[in-house]
């Protein structure tokens, strides 16, 4: 009895807290949803499919970001957009309403130890910018050896 009372208890807490919790996430005005999104989330082993994307701000073109997502458990590129744009924009379409999203390209991201290996092209979407790729790869991640062929 006393564990049934404990439950319902914590329950009813925690119903609370997202009630509240909602509440004022409706009020919060985010100054820069740019900085919301990771520059790179990839796979950190293996041989994968990857794409750029440009986050660009609808009214001022000038105010843009690139992004690169990778998985392994993706064997389409289209694929690994749908999943950015699921758990990214259409999750926080408040926050992101007055930005596009936009793809660059894709290709392929060899990951191997400490190196990384960024080559190929998307069927669909064409090359990315490479060294783009590269670029943000090493600013995230400085310790690995990136090349872009």
């Amino acid at each position: 009895m006393k564990s049934n009372i404990s439950s319902n208890l914590f329950s009813l807490i925690l119903l609370i807290f997202v009630y509240i919790f909602n509440s004022y996430n409706c009020d919060i005005k985010i100054k820069d949803p740019k900085k919301f999104i990771s520059d790179v989330v990839i796979d950190f082993n293996g041989d994968f499919k990857y794409i750029l994307l440009e986050m660009v701000n609808k009214t001022n073109l000038n105010d843009f970001k690139y992004i690169v997502r990778g998985f392994q458990k993706f064997d389409y590129h289209k694929k690994i957009y749908n999943d950015f744009m699921i758990n990214n924009v259409y999750k926080y379409p408040d926050i992101y309403m007055n930005f596009t999203f936009n793809i660059l390209g894709g290709g392929r991201i060899s990951f191997e130890s400490n190196n990384i290996k960024i080559y190929g092209a998307s069927g669909v979407y064409g090359k990315a910018n490479h060294k783009i790729t590269s670029n943000l790869i090493k600013l995230n991640f400085p310790s690995y050896n990136v090349k872009a062929y």
